[in-house]
């Protein structure tokens, strides 16, 4: 009976919404181990479930395999994936700049929030660029 039910748990398809919230536990509780399974869900689940993957993305330490992801997620064919991965990005302070050639593609995507979303990590990241300059003493 224990084996059976060994089986048939390891055997067990989740619904969208339960793949959902194991990705979502698998990053709170597992932090930066579970970045590969996360980014195994964005490139090869359904695009509900690429979608909840590019939002839970936010959720971890961004290091280059978490931006990446969400590059490679602003490609996707699916809006809502689209969305999420732009406003994951937006989420990552401060934005990296390794992102800046995918939201500049993302200012000419289909949907009107994936490029507003698109212009403001861009606008943000040119601000936070010119906070870093010298001031010219000059300059009045």
């Amino acid at each position: 009976m224990n084996n059976f039910r060994k089986f048939s748990f390891e055997r067990r398809t989740y619904s969208i919404e339960g793949q959902c919230v194991l990705l979502e536990e698998l990053a709170s509780e597992q932090g930066r181990e579970a970045i590969s399974y996360i980014l195994n869900a964005l490139k090869e689940g359904l695009p509900a479930v690429r979608a909840c993957a590019a939002r839970v993305l936010s959720q971890l330490p961004p290091d280059f395999d978490v931006v990446s992801g969400l590059v490679y997620a602003l490609s996707d064919i699916d809006v809502s994936v689209r969305r999420n991965a732009v406003e994951s990005l937006c989420l990552i302070k401060p934005i990296p700049v390794t992102a800046i050639p995918a939201l500049l593609e993302a200012l000419d995507d289909s949907d009107v929030l994936v490029r507003e979303v698109a212009l403001l990590a861009l606008q943000e990241i040119q601000s936070s660029m010119m906070e870093g300059l010298p001031r010219d003493q000059n300059v009045a």
